[in-house]
């Protein structure tokens, strides 16, 4: 549980996956956990072009309460840089999902430049000129200990969280705050059964640890992130098909955009 409490999902999906894993996990994990962490979040704003046209809604991302404080890894700037040329900045959903996809760029490049070179990860990957030309991930002894470590307790959760929530809900918020975003790495979440979670047990546990910062949990409902992820997995598919310019490039935020859609 200890390697769990301190790297981030797209770390532990990379020391899981190696070379395989995919940039579209990778970019969703680290894209979620940032609203886990109340780094970022969601908010609703209603828009009217003409009189007589219908209002909608439009959804947008905004620096939350912990960005102030917050200290970003490098992975994590694909998002977080405009916000901190402008912590006033409001980038639709789709366009920021968009803009991570651009300043990652591409798989190979996200990996060597931004994810491999954590702290978190130091000494679990061999380096090398080939590795690094090629990103070709090789587990150290170290990488591969961790790795066996982390299954395990992954294929534990998966197996033993359901009836944890269900027997002793107390005990699974605890679960949950330790391994934090990983959470999201559980095969057939239910979010359903996260929802027991219910937010006077938060309370609580929030008065008893007042300097331990719990994230997003409490704060919105379990179905929300269901919606996160299906809302970037749209918004993803669309960026990659070549049908999703954000306006916004190489991590600049949102100049020139009129909005990026929705930057402002």
């Amino acid at each position: 549980m200890e390697l769990l409490s301190k790297l981030t999902p797209a770390e532990t999906y990379l020391l899981l996956e190696s070379s395989n894993a995919d940039l579209k996990k990778l970019l969703k994990y680290t894209f979620m956990d940032l609203l886990l962490k109340r780094v970022l979040k969601t908010t609703e704003l209603k828009k009217q072009s003409h009189r007589k046209d219908r209002v909608r809604v439009y959804n947008y991302v905004i620096a939350a309460k912990n960005f102030p404080k917050y200290k970003p890894l490098a992975h994590e700037m694909i998002y977080l840089s405009p916000y901190y040329r402008s912590k006033s900045m409001k980038i639709l959903f789709r366009n920021l999902v968009a803009m991570g996809f651009q300043n990652a760029g591409g798989k190979k490049r996200f990996i060597r430049n931004y994810l491999v070179t954590s702290p978190n990860l130091e000494g679990y990957f061999k380096s090398g000129l080939f590795n690094y030309l090629f990103a070709e991930l090789k587990l150290t002894d170290k990488g591969f200990d961790a790795q066996q470590k982390i299954k395990l307790k992954i294929a534990q959760l998966e197996k033993e969280l359901p009836e944890i929530l269900q027997a002793d809900k107390k005990k699974a918020l605890e679960i949950l705050l330790t391994i934090k975003g990983n959470i999201f790495l559980l095969k057939d979440l239910d979010f359903d059964l996260l929802k027991q979670i219910d937010r006077q047990l938060m309370e609580e546990f929030q008065r008893q640890n007042r300097d331990y910062d719990t994230g997003c949990y409490g704060c919105a409902t379990w179905d929300t992130y269901d919606s996160y992820e299906d809302s970037f997995d749209s918004s993803y598919d669309s960026a990659d098909s070549g049908g999703g310019d954000s306006g916004c490039s190489s991590c600049s935020g949102c100049s020139g955009c009129g909005g990026c859609g929705g930057c402002s």
